[in-house]
């Protein structure tokens, strides 16, 4: 009985060491200019992704770049490079496939203050089906723009329990994970 009580304090301490200790998440709702329209922006710091998701917009990033982003309601002037995008935006009724490319500066995204608002700009290349490319610079101005941070302390779990969950609202929340063991 012990030695598996010493056992299951071993994994479980395994499993918490190997938890992430801190995730954040932030949405943006913007208006993007150069026909793309509304679009919600999530950043993952944790991951290091970005996701714009919209209408005419369904793109997701990745790079280590992102996980230095610098969040809030009104985030601090910054350009992010992201090493990688993929998906699809709609420009005048032309669907082009969002892909990296050795031209210089794309795929980024910028979070800029103007004035009392935020204001977001996206660039990034695209493919139409027929193979022509498109540089899609466009900028946007959040006016209403709004951000959401949820903050995730890891815990573990074995067998037998659950752990702890996180969600996002207009304020920031915090959970922790609970560890617990069941012989």
């Amino acid at each position: 009985m012990k030695k598996s009580i010493f056992t299951t304090c071993i994994l479980a301490s395994t499993i918490a060491m190997a938890a992430p200790a801190h995730a954040t998440y932030y949405t943006y709702n913007t208006n993007l200019d150069n026909g793309i329209g509304k679009a919600t922006v999530t950043i993952d710091t944790r991951s290091g992704t970005a996701t714009y998701k919209g209408a005419n917009i369904n793109v997701t990033m990745t790079g280590s770049q992102i996980k230095n982003f610098k969040g809030g309601s009104t985030p601090p002037t910054q350009v992010i490079q992201a090493d990688t995008i993929k998906g699809t935006f709609t420009k005048n009724g032309k669907t082009y496939n969002a892909y990296t490319s050795s031209y210089p500066g794309k795929p980024s995204f910028g979070f800029g203050s103007g004035g009392s608002s935020s204001q977001h700009s996206l660039s990034t290349q695209g493919k139409d089906k027929y193979g022509n490319t498109y540089n899609l610079n466009c900028g946007g101005n959040g006016g209403s723009s709004s951000s959401t941070s949820s903050t995730s302390s890891g815990g573990s779990t074995s067998t037998g329990s659950s752990g702890g969950s996180t969600s996002g609202g207009t304020t920031s929340s915090t959970s922790t994970g609970g560890s617990t063991s069941s012989t």
